[in-house]
């Protein structure tokens, strides 16, 4: 509940979902460039369903990530029948990086 006393949905995620996304981001980690995913699903019964791991088209720095072709995200969501749930990112920080995002480690809408 939040402070306002309504109910929070309930976040279904794959196990495996945060270590297939640090394989598939481990080359640029190590280049120190930042990667992002697209966390695809669907909602019903008050359920948040994270079934799919989308990473799109990028360009990254060691300190940015910016989506590209934002329309073949929109495509591929609409075929498939999912909507955007959320994001996953990795980037190269530093201590004060780290110790002020913690708490953003992950983005569910």
């Amino acid at each position: 509940m939040t402070k306002e006393g309504v109910a929070l949905r309930r976040l279904e995620l794959p196990h495996y979902l945060s270590i297939e996304f640090l394989k598939i981001a481990e080359k640029n980690t190590i280049d120190g460039i930042e990667t992002c995913g697209i966390l695809c699903g669907k909602i019903g019964d008050g359920v948040l369903r994270v079934i799919a791991l989308l990473i799109p088209k990028q360009q990254a720095t060691s300190n940015t990530c910016t989506t590209t072709n934002e329309e073949e995200v929109a495509f591929i969501l609409s075929d498939n029948d999912w909507v955007a749930l959320g994001w996953i990112h990795v980037s190269s920080m530093n201590d004060r990086q780290v110790h002020t995002s913690m708490h953003f480690g992950w983005y569910i809408y």
